[in-house]
């Protein structure tokens, strides 16, 4: 009998033996790999911004601003630094209810014709048409309907025409985190409902509020006639979104600074959304690096007791292997496989 026969023989019969501590290494060690690996997955989804694909598919804007009248948007449209712009939109605070559940959402009234900037792109289903709506993609995951559910905005009943992604607004749940803001546009019911995302330090100024930040507002597509019928004395519409493409998109941060200051406005940039955007992935990846360091401590602990256990038990078969003439080397081949 050869050697190499005989050690696998050995590692063979030792794993029938110890079927449930070799199960215990195996599963311990591929979860910990499993989860390294999608932690550093994500890692590699961040660092090759997404974003900018979805900015680049959906003609996506350089700066979005809330605006209360139509005069600030045509203002703001014919300023030097604008190449081109899209609305301004009406938008309306709503409740959707779906399937027992609800939610606070932002409803933007939209033209069934392509927008020249900020068109959502369809992930399923088709674009807006009368009754018909369409969910940006996060919002509808976290509400669990797809293409061709009834849905309910205010009371009045919608199908859903259509999912769809932006690049103007951060994905759900971050849609209203540290936004630039002037007086509150929103005059709606809900106090939580509030525009996206903007990264440079938050401005407070003298006779101004902000709006209420919270995590659960989510934003869909109407037609405009549609939006304005979700209105109501209680809930009227005062706000109107202005998407915005500058002649230098590296000037979004100082344009919407000097427009914040010089406006009652509440403005987001493309950085700042980004910069929201890139939060889903960076979550769970910090959960995912996380769970694999805890379950690669908990596989080398595993290993090392059983393998110290298992050194204990096999004293007398290393006597065995040395009586018929092993060598130091097999008998730590043995122990290895």
């Amino acid at each position: 009998m050869s050697k190499a026969f005989l050690v696998c023989r050995l590692a063979v019969r030792d794993v029938r033996h110890h079927l449930a501590q070799a199960a215990l290494v195996v599963v311990a060690i591929a979860a910990a790999a499993a989860t390294l690996t999608m932690g550093l997955a994500l890692n590699g989804v961040t660092s090759q911004h997404p974003y900018a694909a979805t900015r680049a598919a959906t003609k996506g804007p350089d700066v979005v601003a809330y605006l209360t009248s139509v005069s600030q948007a045509n203002k703001l449209a014919d300023a030097s630094e604008v190449a081109s712009s899209s609305g301004p939109y009406p938008v309306v605070s709503a409740t959707i209810r779906s399937d027992g559940r609800f939610a606070d959402v932002l409803a933007e009234g939209r033209s069934t014709a392509p927008a020249a900037v900020d068109q959502p792109l369809l992930t399923a289903g088709s674009w807006v048409r009368s009754d018909g709506i369409v969910i940006e993609r996060t919002f509808a995951d976290a509400l669990g309907v797809s293409v061709g559910d009834q849905v309910s905005l205010n009371g009045k009943s919608f199908a859903v025409a259509g999912i769809a992604v932006t690049a103007a607004q951060a994905p759900y749940p971050n849609l209203c985190n540290g936004t630039l803001l002037g007086p509150n546009p929103m005059a709606s019911k809900f106090s939580n409902a509030c525009p996206p995302s903007f990264n440079i330090p938050f401005l407070l100024l003298s006779g101004h509020r902000e709006l209420s930040s919270a995590d659960d507002v989510g934003l869909c597509w109407t037609t405009e006639s549609d939006a304005i019928g979700l209105t109501s004395k209680a809930n009227p519409l005062t706000t109107y979104v202005l998407n915005l493409k500058l002649t230098n998109p590296d000037d979004a941060q100082a344009f919407a600074y000097y427009h914040f200051l010089s406006n009652p406005l509440a403005v987001s940039t493309w950085e700042g959304i980004a910069s929201e955007d890139a939060l889903l992935a960076q979550d769970g990846q910090g959960v995912l690096q996380s769970g694999a360091l805890l379950l690669a401590l908990l596989a080398i602990a595993s290993v090392a007791v059983l393998v110290g256990r298992r050194l204990s038990e096999y004293a007398r078969r290393v006597g065995l292997l040395k009586a018929v003439g092993a060598t130091p080397s097999v008998v730590a081949a043995t122990f290895l496989i």
